[in-house]
């Protein structure tokens, strides 16, 4: 019998399509995990901080900001799911999946496939293989050896910062 292969998790890569690239952030803490190529316009989150779940909106709380969105709250989740997949959830204000709305339910993503978030859309590309190749992403207080509870606690530092603390059932087990 066979061996099964096991999955290969891998980062994910965002192409900016439309949208201010300047106005992409997120916490300076969470640099290593963050990166923001603003030349070539892509994100690209690491595989450690997208198996515990990534907000995605405006709010200090939010580990990634788009800065240009109306609603101060978490627009959107993203994950790898228990069988290492990228997906996405919506969390609240309109976000589409390859043109079709995304709400509360959890989709898996592609590379090719479309996220639109108000005036962002997004394109999955091909996973680059370290966040300091996607940029730096702003500076980081740690030394790329920290723990993954080092990480947690940076995560969950960067969400009591603002007294938002997130659980969305289906994104964060």
């Amino acid at each position: 019998m066979a061996k099964k292969k096991k999955p290969v998790v891998r980062n994910l890569s965002l192409k900016l399509i439309q949208g201010d690239v300047e106005s992409l952030s997120h916490p300076r803490r969470l640099g290593e995990h963050i990166g923001v190529d603003t030349t070539a316009r892509v994100v690209t989150i690491d595989r450690v901080l997208l198996s515990m779940g990534i907000f995605v909106g405006r709010a200090e709380a939010c580990h990634f900001r788009l800065g240009n969105l109306e609603s101060p709250a978490p627009v959107m989740g993203l994950r790898f799911d228990p069988r290492f997949r990228w997906t996405l959830c919506g969390l609240g204000q309109p976000v589409t999946h390859n043109g079709e709305a995304v709400n509360a339910e959890t989709v898996v993503l592609s590379e090719g496939d479309a996220i639109a978030a108000g005036p962002y859309v997004f394109t999955v590309v091909q996973s680059r293989t370290s966040v300091k190749a996607a940029g730096t992403g702003g500076s980081s207080n740690s030394s790329g050896k920290g723990s993954l509870d080092d990480l947690q606690k940076d995560v969950t530092d960067s969400m009591e910062d603002t007294g938002f603390i997130l659980n969305i059932p289906g994104i964060v087990d």
